[in-house]
């Protein structure tokens, strides 16, 4: 015969597997969806002078990687991160004279992530209820 605390014991065990489960199906979410966005970000790069060495230097890293959570963070490694706010926002070309119209890539990686984040998390948590 089990008493009340076996069972106490046994349903704490359970609580504690599926909080793992759910924590590592939320981080590879992160992960998947970190990438998404980078690729997003690849696939609306309309400009094309100088875009291979820019490129190749976009980085993902995990800048905070907790017990419960992990951060992902996009961007543009040395000497090319300059870069970014120009070919987003525009700018003053050399002469001074004229505008350079903006390369809006970046944020549609942004928008990739609103958009797909959630729903990502909650397609992980419904692969580990079943």
């Amino acid at each position: 015969m089990t008493g009340i605390n076996d069972f106490a014991r046994a349903m704490s065990a359970a609580f504690e597997e599926y909080s793992e489960a759910a924590v590592e199906a939320s981080k590879a979410a992160i992960d998947r969806v970190a990438k998404g966005a980078d690729e997003a970000i690849k696939a609306h790069m309309t400009f094309r002078e100088r875009a291979g060495r820019y490129r190749r230097n976009m980085r993902i890293v995990t800048s905070h990687e907790g017990l419960y959570d992990r951060r992902k963070t996009w961007y543009v490694q040395a000497p090319d991160y300059r870069l970014t706010h120009l070919l987003e926002h525009g700018h003053l070309s050399r002469d001074g004279t004229t505008r350079v119209k903006p390369y809006e890539h970046i944020r549609y990686g942004e928008e990739y992530v609103s958009e797909n984040l959630e729903k990502e998390v909650r397609r992980s948590f419904e692969q580990i209820r079943h």
